[in-house]
């Protein structure tokens, strides 16, 4: 009887030479980026405002073509009616990304009902629009977060900001929902931050 099954060497492979190098991370990013500016498909994110004069709230949608770029202006949109702030207390927490203030540029920002052109963000979370004056107190000038929680306290300077990720697909983007948070015991002094220029 013949042994059917018999073991042999395998033979090596030659190696497949590349048809192109590997692109770096860099390389990849600018294509991306590429990409994204001919399809109109950018990273976007929201930020949610409440006008100082109006108390109408009102959503900012910012976009950029890669990580190296900032975020920039690509919409403002009030809020509608059926949008109320109590009614859409839908975002929660773990949808916001924490940013670092100078990834985002602000050229072209303005409060959608008043007009003004700067906001403070309060430790309560809300961020206004700058329409209110200044108070002067002592010596020390202090803003006061109306309409929000009315703490009042000096200005200091932003470094962070928290954004929604913008809705994707087409679809008309949902507003920022103002989140509750759990606060903890402050100081006697609350601090607003208002954005560097």
């Amino acid at each position: 009887m013949k042994n059917w099954l018999t073991t042999t060497k395998a033979h090596s492979m030659p190696a497949k030479a590349p048809a192109k190098a590997i692109a770096s991370r860099a390389e990849f990013e600018r294509k991306m980026a590429e990409f994204r500016r001919a399809t109109g498909k950018l990273e976007s994110c929201r930020i949610g405002f409440v006008c100082a004069k109006t108390a109408e709230h009102f959503d900012v949608e910012f976009g950029r073509a890669s990580a190296a770029e900032t975020f920039k202006v690509t919409a403002i949109e009030k809020r509608t009616s059926s949008a109320s702030p109590s009614a859409s207390m839908t975002a929660s927490a773990s949808a916001l990304r924490n940013f670092d203030i100078e990834a985002f540029s602000f050229a072209g920002w303005r409060c959608p009902c008043c007009g003004n052109g700067d906001f403070v963000r309060c430790g309560c979370g809300q961020i206004n629009c700058r329409w209110r004056p200044l108070r002067e107190v002592g010596g020390r000038r202090l803003y006061k977060c109306e309409p929000g929680c009315g703490a009042e306290g000096p200005l200091s300077t932003m470094h962070a900001i928290d954004a929604a990720e913008a809705a994707k697909g087409g679809a008309k983007p949902k507003a920022l929902a103002m989140t509750a948070r759990p606060t903890l015991p402050g100081s006697k002094a609350p601090r607003l931050l208002t954005r560097i220029r």
